[in-house]
């Protein structure tokens, strides 16, 4: 699918980028991260949850450094198929990875929790900081 597809059915509409924006949902992605950290102790799934945020905000940062914003309803997954369009074959892994934790965060959230053990709340949040990391450098 291409960002044409993505405009025509209605997920994606252009808007002009605004640093202010960016700026913003990196700084909150990087206050994520770090309280992530500290949520282990106490939560694993919130912890993850906390870290998943954080790649939405990196991610919705990138797209709208891109001159794009989701639109509609299902919003976290236009921001993965958007990613995957955007980013390619040189991030599908971690792309991959964001959708992965998207779902596991659906279930903790809307269905069932302490389903997220202290040891994958820990990926979650090397994966964030990995990530934030890697989006930074595609903005910046």
């Amino acid at each position: 699918m291409s960002y044409e597809a993505l405009l025509t059915e209605g997920s994606i509409r252009k808007q002009t980028p605004d640093p202010g924006s960016i700026h913003d949902l990196l700084a909150g992605a990087e206050r994520d991260v770090s309280v992530a950290a500290q949520t282990l102790d106490v939560d694993a799934d919130w912890a993850f949850n906390i870290a998943y945020n954080a790649i939405l905000r990196a991610s919705r940062a990138y797209m709208f450094k891109q001159g794009y914003r989701p639109r509609g309803p299902e919003g976290h997954i236009t921001v993965v198929r958007f990613l995957k369009e955007a980013l390619g074959e040189a991030l599908s892994g971690e792309v991959a990875t964001f959708d992965q934790m998207r779902r596991k965060r659906n279930i903790a959230v809307y269905e069932a929790s302490g389903r997220i053990g202290r040891q994958e709340a820990e990926q979650a949040v090397s994966f964030a900081r990995n990530f934030l990391a890697k989006i930074r450098g595609l903005i910046d």
